[in-house]
């Protein structure tokens, strides 16, 4: 009887130590803002070189904001993820635009990785886990272009999604979606 008690309170205090366990691993919000802080920390760092970078080949109307995507598989997602991309005012010559921001970002440490692809001028630059894709061309809504004389900027860090509470959507981090601003 005193072995059949024993196992049974061994098993019992081995299911409420798995049970803390995977309490303890289950995302919360408070850990999931931290992790997302981390990766805005990093995209922002680099919303910075572009902004100099933009600043330095004088192109007018550009920023650049941070925003949020679902992430994780299925429709809504598990997680989120933080980017930031933005638009500036390219004129005429849209080649030297994205030669001019390229070279600035070279400058800065970003390796020239090549094309994204198309026919319009574009770049691709990396530095550690952070991509920038600079494009032009713009879009076609039936037979009107829009942004045809804009640079558009993609920010993205790779294994940027953060796990997120169950329920929980881009939505709770509002805070994320914000515009990014020069450094000082």
């Amino acid at each position: 009887m005193h072995d059949r008690v024993t196992g049974i309170l061994t098993k019992t205090a081995a299911l409420a130590a798995l049970s803390l366990l995977l309490t303890a691993c289950s995302a919360t919000h408070d850990g999931a803002r931290a992790e997302l802080d981390k990766h805005a920390a990093v995209v922002d760092d680099a919303a910075q070189d572009v902004l100099q970078a933009l600043d330095t080949a004088d192109l007018s109307d550009a920023g650049v904001a941070g925003y949020l995507e679902q992430c994780g598989g299925s429709l809504t997602g598990w997680g989120v993820a933080y980017h930031a991309g933005g638009s500036a005012k390219v004129g005429e010559d849209r080649q030297a635009a994205v030669e001019d921001v390229a070279a600035e970002l070279e400058s800065l440490g970003w390796a020239h990785e090549g094309e994204i692809g198309g026919d319009d001028p574009n770049a691709r630059l990396t530095r550690d886990d952070i991509t920038i894709d600079l494009k032009t061309g713009g879009f076609t809504v039936g037979a009107t272009r829009y942004g045809a004389d804009e640079l558009e900027i993609g920010i993205r860090q790779s294994n940027a999604c953060v796990e997120t509470p169950e329920g929980e959507y881009k939505t709770d981090y509002a805070e994320f979606e914000r515009e990014i601003l020069p450094r000082e």
